[in-house]
């Protein structure tokens, strides 16, 4: 009678499968009934009981049986529509993880709390708002027009850093971290160089001088005299340090540029509150997870403070008019927390799809949704993953550094002009600007100024790469104390139907609220688990087990050449009283429907043998499965092979997609 109640199971399984969510199937006490029990059942899906696997026969137990975790489904809004309350209301996060998006239509920070944003910035709110936030929820991202004013470019490296200290005595824009975090942003003083921008000197990259923020001549600028900061010496021309090469004005720029950046981090934190976050804006750490570099200590704008040919001491202090400063180490090892600031540049899109688009203009495909199904999908999880862990390395290995917090900040758009490489076309072959002006965008007047502007808006990056960022950085982060993520944009507050640069789908904003409510369930988790960054792998469930980090994963060489990719595995776990509650994400580069499953195993402590886990991956996006342990368990295999719901899936996006 049972192995035919079974087989009707199975059976009915199949007819469900094609409408509903995950069955999970559980075992009852002898003589009671079992029944399925769908994902929203009121005994959770992932409870560890025993469970007929897919397609097994009907009386085998062959595996416990976990969820793959997708909490909401998400319903797309129309253009101009961000609808982030249908994911729910006022629910608990936690304050160790902050979450900023700068990009508010009209909304208070009252709404946007209530929407799962703890972060507020000064871009994205009015001041009276700013002004009445707690300490620990307002986000300062200082620009340098602000912090330097007259000084921003040449005069920041040819004042003496005693000058450059009076002029940031003076500056209320160092106000530190009144509300809870701070940022300083350079643009324009972080490199100088000598020469005429239009007739650069031989042995330099480029010349410096006569435009923008250095726009001096160099027939007058190289005339100036300084001390160099880098070895004492006085009375030097500009005109003689460039004559003795590269490398001594190079060493000269380092040195100055160390020491300012050094001593405004040290302004801010004198006059920022006890426990303030502040932070240098660029992460140390650039671009894509390279294999050429992702393991060096080195680090973007590199160099060390010295302060001992001007007054200092060797341990770095100096008194700059009157105050007490210590200057030295690198620019990060003043941070008290990352910002992992890491913007997207580029996609690849087939030949057809760019005519049938941007040349044939197809009506159709006029549309946002239309190109981020033509995107080609990328290893979105390697990349978050191996981008966090060269930053983690840095912060392990290079002294003077420390393991801290980060806040990975992202944009909304390819960062990129040309963004689009079209596959098929002979290089170079960054056809791709901007988004059609077909579809009807209109422009966006503050990039040129105020001025009307001739160019289209940047091309908004897919729903799922959005997504995976939140969701693979707050897993990686779990508890630490600073970290969060925050999306830069300008304008960050702004009326959707009054700007015409903003009649399109805001799809790629909904989808950081959609990672962060689907991971909700897990704020307390990720406080106190235990994070596993590369827990062994057995790539398609078969062959030899090895432990492979994010920059491992995504194999890209730093000079333009992939390798084969891995996906991207990590776990965490925490005690529970039978054994242990785990949460793996995995993520793999591979086509929107494409399929695969690999097996992810660990030792936890206690136990006899590693457990192993056998999940199933779909699409390119950030995936989430989560098990419950029993400790007494041996050899026991854990699954997680979800069926494909086709009907709430859609190109371009991750997670349950509802239709209108």
């Amino acid at each position: 009678m049972m192995k035919r109640f079974f087989s009707f199971l199975l059976v009915l399984s199949t007819l469900l499968d094609a409408a509903s969510a995950q069955t999970i199937y559980r075992s009852r006490k002898p003589g009671k009934e079992s029944r399925p029990a769908a994902q929203n059942d009121t005994l959770p899906a992932n409870s560890g009981s025993q469970a007929v696997a897919q397609g097994a026969r009907a009386n085998a137990v062959s595996a416990r049986v976990g969820t793959k975790i997708t909490q909401r489904g998400y319903r797309l809004e129309a253009k101009r529509v961000l609808d982030a309350d249908q994911f729910g209301r006022n629910k608990y996060y936690s304050p160790n993880y902050r979450f900023s998006v700068d990009f508010n239509p009209m909304q208070s920070v009252a709404e946007r709390r209530a929407q799962g944003v703890n972060l507020f910035s000064t871009w994205a709110h009015t001041e009276a708002e700013y002004n009445n936030l707690p300490f620990g929820d307002g986000f300062v991202y200082a620009t340098e027009y602000g912090l330097h004013g007259p000084l921003e470019g040449a005069g920041y490296f040819e004042r003496s850093l005693a000058a450059v200290e009076a002029h940031y005595q003076s500056l209320q824009s160092i106000s530190g971290a009144q509300k809870g975090y701070w940022v300083a942003n350079i643009e324009n003083s972080n490199e100088w160089m000598p020469g005429s921008y239009d007739a650069p000197m031989p042995g330099y990259p480029y010349g410096g001088y006569g435009r923008g923020k250095f726009p001096e001549p160099w027939s007058s600028a190289r005339k100036k005299t300084i001390t160099l900061e880098s070895t004492g010496e006085p009375n030097v021309t500009l005109e003689t340090l460039a004559a003795r090469g590269f490398a001594a004005w190079n060493r000269e720029m380092i040195t100055r540029r160390t020491n300012r950046i050094v001593l405004m981090l040290e302004i801010a934190r004198r006059r920022s509150p006890a426990g303030a976050w502040i932070a240098y804006g660029a992460s140390m750490y650039q671009g894509e997870p390279k294999l050429s570099n992702a393991y060096s200590t080195s680090v973007f704008q590199d160099g060390y403070a010295d302060v001992s040919h001007i007054g200092g001491d060797a341990d770095g202090n100096i008194t700059l008019n009157g105050r007490r400063y210590q200057i030295k180490g690198d620019i990060y090892s003043h941070e008290t927390f990352h910002l992992d600031y890491y913007y997207q540049f580029n996609f690849r899109m087939d030949k057809e799809e760019y005519t049938d688009i941007w040349i044939n203009r197809n009506p159709t495909k006029q549309n946002y949704p239309a190109i981020w199904a033509a995107i080609k999908p990328r290893h979105v999880v390697a990349d978050q993953k191996g981008h966090w862990q060269a930053n983690r390395y840095r912060m392990k290995n290079r002294p003077g550094q420390s393991v801290r917090g980060t806040v990975c900040m992202r944009e909304l758009q390819y960062e990129a002009d040309k963004a689009g490489y079209v596959e098929g076309v002979p290089y170079p072959n960054d056809l791709i600007a901007r988004v059609p002006p077909t579809m009807n965008t209109g422009c966006l007047d503050f990039l040129n100024g105020g001025d009307p502007c001739d160019d289209q808006p940047k091309i908004w990056i897919p729903p799922y790469e959005m997504y995976s960022y939140y969701a693979v950085h707050r897993f990686l982060e779990g508890g630490t104390p600073g970290a969060g993520f925050h999306i830069f944009h300008a304008p960050a507050r702004f009326d959707p139907n009054r700007e015409a640069g903003y009649n399109h789908e805001y799809h790629a904003v909904t989808a950081l609220f959609q990672a962060r409510n689907e991971l909700q369930p897990y704020e307390k988790f990720f406080d106190s688990s235990t994070l596993v960054e590369d827990p062994e792998i057995q790539i398609g469930g078969r062959g030899a087990w090895s432990a492979y980090d994010g920059i491992q994963a995504y194999n890209y060489d730093g000079k333009g050449k992939y390798g084969p990719q891995k996906p991207a595995y990590s776990l965490r776990f925490q005690p529970t009283a039978t054994g242990y509650q785990v949460l793996i994400l995995g993520g793999m580069n591979q086509g929107w429907t494409d399929e695969r499953t690999d097996n992810v195993r660990y030792q936890f402590p206690g136990m006899a043998e590693p457990v192993v886990f056998s999940v199933r991956l779909r699409g390119p996006a950030a995936q989430f499965f989560e098990f419950n342990v029993n400790k007494t368990d041996a050899g026991q295999i854990y699954t997680a092979l979800p069926p494909a719901i086709s009907a709430s899936e859609k190109a371009g996006y991750a997670g349950r997609i509802l239709t209108p």
